[in-house]
């Protein structure tokens, strides 16, 4: 069944936990929306967001709204003598530069199953995951519903694990990435050097439902409190394979619908694209390199400005964007550029005039060029310069303007036979795409050969 509520849809999946919500957008947040969610999330356990680009302080203000964010505690670190405080939004990765926040399970490693914060006097009621990078083709990520793996624990197993407690190590922070090893039963083991330690019972109660759950961390040294030591290693294999069966997990494999990574995951999207530009070209092309037709999209025409309103508002998937919107965008982290121009030819910029005026005019016109040339070579050493005079022009600040100048070189080429044949090749593939209605033959708003060469400045000339 799908819940709707505002503009969302709740849509629980078909396992024993989760549920995929869709038509949200976590930067804008409704109050009777978030009701709607935080009762979702007792009901299923798990939230699922797709297609959501969110910078930390996005992440941290839509956590928020479901309690207090966890400060975790300070500690020293494997090999140095200075207190570490973690940050907020901590980067977990299996195979993380130095710098990263955190690397478990080291050389791509699978992550063990865990309760997050599990070391804690408290835990946490809840995490926040979100995929900044996964592979290609995954990876398969699984919860387990340990309410209902209490549930279906026969009644035997319920009387002798209630009351037990349970003590757990965790070596976070106090290992190099070479050593992590499996968990194993450490019935009353000391703990080692900067080794956090909590004692948990074995059943709690979930403090929003009233339900009992089996709260069983399998990726933790583990130590049954005042128990045999032979039995509480016998429980604790029992419990780890018992929490296994897959009619208590949900399986989630992070698939090419949940983040757009590649143009190739495009495929069957909304994009918004300024019909007839070059943008349609550039859009055209990048399809055609990951083995996409046009019309393997649903493109939508929309003029710049309007495309990046439509994709900021969630009404398309991704759009093409140029500068210097897409240098804002980029600046404050909220997208993800999925291809830009490098290798791809668009067709480029043209000087037009009137074919009788530039016929009677080419000694005026080769001077105007080689003017353009002149001030378009300045520039090109002279960014700063032309950042602060061009900046107030198009109504961008200086900083953005440089950035825009640094992308793009200013150059002047002279009209030649390949020059045709790459604009034809870009009126044909717009007719064939029915953006155009007939059949354009380039050369006919061509001047002649001995006309170009007339208006060619000698410093492109010379240069050519």
């Amino acid at each position: 069944m799908t819940f709707t509520a505002s503009r969302i849809e709740i849509t629980p999946t078909e396992a024993a936990l989760g549920a995929v919500i869709t038509g949200f957008d976590v930067n804008s947040v409704e109050p009777e929306v978030i009701l709607q969610l935080k009762q979702a999330w007792r009901d299923r356990h798990l939230l699922i967001f797709k297609n959501q680009i969110l910078t930390e302080d996005q992440l941290l203000a839509f956590a928020n709204y479901f309690g207090d964010i966890l400060q975790q505690p300070a500690y020293i670190r494997k090999g140095e003598t200075e207190e570490y405080l973690p940050p907020l939004v901590l980067t977990l990765a299996n195979a993380a530069p130095e710098e990263s926040s955190v690397n478990i399970r080291p050389n791509y490693q699978e992550l063990l199953p865990h309760i997050d914060h599990y070391w804690l006097p408290v835990p946490s009621s809840g995490s926040f995951l979100y995929a900044v990078e996964v592979p290609e083709n995954g990876p398969n990520t699984y919860w387990v519903n340990l309410a209902q793996a209490y549930d279906e624990l026969d009644d035997a197993t319920k009387e002798q694990i209630s009351g037990l407690q349970v003590r757990y190590f965790n070596s976070y922070g106090s290992k190099d990435r070479d050593e992590y090893g499996q968990p194993k039963y450490a019935d009353g083991r000391a703990p080692e050097l900067g080794e956090r330690v909590a004692i948990h019972p074995l059943v709690r109660t979930h403090p929003d439902r009233g339900k009992k759950i089996l709260f069983f961390n399998a990726a933790s040294d583990v130590d049954i409190v005042d128990y045999d030591h032979v039995e509480g290693a016998k429980l604790v294999a029992k419990l780890q394979e018992h929490i296994k069966q897959p009619r208590f997990a949900y399986r989630h494999q992070w698939s090419k619908g949940d983040l757009l990574y590649t143009v190739a995951d495009l495929k069957g999207k909304k994009v918004a694209y300024a019909r007839g530009t070059a943008l349609t070209y550039f859009l055209a092309k990048a399809l055609e390199e990951v083995g996409l037709k046009f019309n393997d999209v649903q493109g939508v025409n929309l003029t710049v400005a309007d495309g990046q309103a439509a994709f900021l508002n969630k009404t398309v998937d991704a759009y093409v964007a140029i500068d210097p919107t897409l240098i804002k965008l980029q600046q404050e982290g909220t997208i993800r550029v999925l291809r830009d121009a490098q290798g791809i030819k668009t067709p480029g910029s043209f000087y037009l005039a009137a074919r009788e005026f530039a016929s009677n005019n080419l000694e005026l016109f080769k001077a105007i060029l080689e003017e353009y040339y002149q001030v378009g070579e300045w520039a090109n050493q002279n960014r700063q310069a032309a950042a602060e005079i061009l900046a107030p022009k198009l109504k961008v600040d200086v900083p953005t303007m440089k950035t825009m100048l640094s992308r793009r070189k200013y150059d002047m080429q002279p009209i030649n036979e390949q020059v045709l044949q790459d604009q034809q090749q870009v009126a044909d593939l717009l007719y064939q795409l029915k953006i155009v209605p007939k059949q354009v033959d380039v050369r006919e708003a061509t001047l002649t050969s001995e006309q170009y060469a007339a208006i060619i400045p000698d410093s492109i000339r010379n240069k050519a």
